[in-house]
């Protein structure tokens, strides 16, 4: 099957969890892409996750908008 390269984010497999929205842009399973994955996470105002981590995956978290606390280390 002919996957595309990219998907809008209207075509985005849509993951509702623990109060926030993941929209899933780039999987395997989506697009032609094999190790990439990239997903669009929404959290509320005051919101997060607890610290995880991925060891078969690199991870780079993008704030588009407001400030986040990762890994102990503050970034504005």
């Amino acid at each position: 099957m002919n996957k595309p390269a990219f998907i809008t984010q209207a075509a985005a497999i849509k993951e509702d969890f623990k109060g926030r929205t993941n929209d899933w842009m780039c999987r395997p399973e989506i697009t032609n892409a094999k190790d990439l994955q990239i997903c669009r996470a929404v959290l509320p105002a005051a919101e997060g996750h607890h610290f995880h981590h991925h060891p078969e995956l690199e991870e780079a978290i993008y704030v588009l908008a407001g400030r986040a606390v990762h890994g102990g280390c503050k970034h504005r």
